[in-house]
């Protein structure tokens, strides 16, 4: 997906905002921290996070949160790729193997921010983190919701793919 927006006004009028360094997360969850650490690791020759660099064996603790996306071009929607445990029991369904658009089509309904967050995360190439009320859950006894999405190349140094953690109160 070729950068096609201006990365300054991506954000506007959204509740989420671009994270590009540890410091803007201090106030952060500690998984959603934690997860920050690793990705710096994850670091390629590209200077951006790296698929092939990701393992998952490093990050046992966080695997339960963590959903991964990837973008299909053809398509013109993200696919879930993996879904950890707590995500599916906050979300009441898991999506594995869905694409997005269909999985959250009925939430989708009732907050058309959420899945232009995807796109424009991926497009700009940078880190997104929200933390706010969870409104698109089946289990709402999670009155909030923090996650953190980061954009990772895949072996053509574009960006196809969002690696995601989630953690509710």
């Amino acid at each position: 997906m070729a950068l096609s927006i201006d990365e300054t006004d991506v954000a506007l009028g959204s509740d989420y905002t671009f994270v590009d360094e540890a410091a803007e997360l201090c106030a952060a969850h500690p998984d959603v921290r934690a997860f920050w650490d690793y990705r710096t690791r994850c670091v390629g020759q590209s200077g951006h996070p790296s698929r092939r660099l990701f393992d998952p064996t490093e990050i046992p603790r966080l695997l339960s949160r963590i959903w991964i996306v990837d973008w299909n071009e053809a398509r013109g929607d993200f696919h879930y790729r993996l879904v950890g445990t707590r995500v599916v029991e906050a979300i009441g369904f898991d999506p594995t193997g869905r694409f997005v658009g269909e999985a959250l089509a009925d939430r989708s309904a009732a907050n058309p921010g959420l899945l232009a967050r995807f796109s424009e995360t991926l497009r700009a190439g940078r880190a997104t983190w929200r933390k706010g009320p969870a409104r698109h859950w089946a289990r709402m006894d999670h009155r909030q919701v923090e996650n953190l999405m980061v954009p990772f190349v895949c072996d053509c140094e574009r960006f196809e793919q969002l690696v995601c953690i989630s953690a509710y109160e």
